[in-house]
C-alpha cells in the first residue's frame, strides 16, 4: 500500500504559496497504485532484478535439487550470445511477474515459477527494488530542493535586509511621521516590505530544514500488507481439463471427418440407389425453397391466389 510523503520539503512551500495566493497540488503521480504496478513491471526493476543472485533449496516432493545463480540460470536460459540471453531472460521474468491495483489503494504482486521458493524470493526482492527505488527517489528530489531553497534563502535575506535598511533611514530622517499622512503612507509601505521578506524567509528556513530531515531519512513509503508467501500446493494447470477438452473435440472432428468421407465414398459411386435418393430429395427441398421466395409477403403455403 503507498503512503503519503509526509515531512517533505515541498510542505513549506505550499504553505508559502498558500500566503502568495496561490496553490501547489499535493498529490503526486508517483504515490498512485497505478504507478507502481506499472514500476513492477517495468524494465528497470526486471534488469535490477536479473543482476541478483538467488538461491532455492532442495524440494523432496519435485526431485529438484538446491540450486544458487542468477535468474537466467535458474530459469533454464541458453543462448549463445550474452546480449541475446538477457533480452529473453527479461521477457520470461516479464511473463512470470504480475502486478495489478486492487481496492482501498492497494496493489497485488504475484510471481509464478516453477519453483514455490524462487517465487517467494523473487516477490520479496520486487518489494525491496520498490523500496530502493523510492527511497533514492525521494532522497534525489530532496537534494535537488535543498540546492534550489538556499538559493532563494540567500537572496530573500538580502532583500530582508535592504528593506529594513530603507525602514531605518526612514526612522531615522522623519521622526515625526505620524503628523503627516504623506510620510505616514511611506512607512506603512516599508513596513509592509518588511514584514513580507521576513515571512518568505520564515518559511524558507523551515523548507530548508524539511529538505535537509528527508534527504537523509530512509523510513520506506509502502506498507507491505500481507509479505510473500509460497503457497503449499502448486497451482492448478488446468491439464485434465486441457485433455478433455482435447479429446472431445478431437472426437467431434474424428466424426466429421469420418462422415464426409463416407458420404463422399458412396457419392462416387454413381449407381448406387441410396445416392440417387439423396439426389432426389435434395432436388426437392431446393425446388421447394425457391417456391417460397417466390411466394408474395403476407401468403402462406397453399393460400396462393
Amino acid at each position: 500500500m503507498p503512503q503519503g510523503m509526509t515531512g517533505r520539503g515541498s510542505g513549506g512551500l505550499a504553505a508559502l504559496a498558500g500566503q502568495l495566493g496561490m496553490s501547489l497540488a499535493e498529490a503526486e503521480p508517483t504515490q498512485s497504485p497505478q504507478f507502481y504496478a506499472e514500476l513492477l513491471a517495468s524494465r528497470e526493476l526486471r534488469s535490477r532484478l536479473l543482476a541478483d543472485t538467488f538461491e532455492v533449496a532442495a524440494d523432496p516432493r519435485t526431485g529438484l535439487e538446491a540450486e544458487r545463480g542468477t535468474l537466467a540460470d535458474l530459469l533454464n536460459i541458453e543462448e549463445d550470445s550474452a546480449p541475446v540471453r538477457r533480452e529473453r531472460a527479461l521477457r520470461v521474468v516479464e511473463g512470470i511477474v504480475t502486478a495489478t491495483t486492487a481496492g482501498m489503494g492497494l496493489v497485488r504482486l504475484e510471481v509464478k515459477t516453477g519453483r514455490a521458493d524462487l517465487s517467494e524470493a523473487i516477490a520479496g526482492r520486487l518489494i525491496e527494488l520498490v523500496n530502493q527505488f523510492n527511497l533514492e527517489t525521494r532522497q534525489t528530489n530532496a537534494a535537488a530542493e535543498r540546492k534550489f531553497v538556499e538559493g532563494r534563502l540567500s537572496e530573500t535575506g538580502a532583500s530582508l535586509l535592504e528593506a529594513e535598511e530603507a525602514l531605518r533611514q526612514f526612522l531615522e530622517s522623519n521622526r515625526q511621521f505620524q503628523n503627516s499622512p504623506q510620510l505616514l503612507f511611506e512607512y506603512d509601505r516599508l513596513q509592509r516590505q518588511v514584514t513580507h521578506q521576513q515571512l518568505v524567509y520564515t518559511d524558507l528556513q523551515q523548507s530548508l530544514e524539511s529538505a535537509r530531515i528527508v534527504q537523509v531519512r530512509d523510513t520506506p513509503l509502502i506498507t507491505i500488507v500481507q509479505p510473500p508467501e509460497a503457497p503449499f500446493h502448486p497451482d492448478s494447470r488446468g491439464v485434465f481439463r486441457r485433455a478433455l477438452l482435447g479429446l472431445l473435440f478431437g472426437g467431434m472432428a474424428a466424426f466429421m471427418f469420418g462422415f464426409f468421407r463416407e458420404f463422399v465414398g458412396r457419392g462416387s459411386d454413381r449407381a448406387d440407389p441410396e445416392y440417387h435418393r439423396f439426389q432426389e430429395a435434395w432436388s426437392e427441398t431446393v425446388a421447394d425453397l425457391r417456391a417460397v421466395r417466390r411466394l408474395p409477403s403476407g401468403f402462406p403455403s397453399g393460400s396462393r391466389k
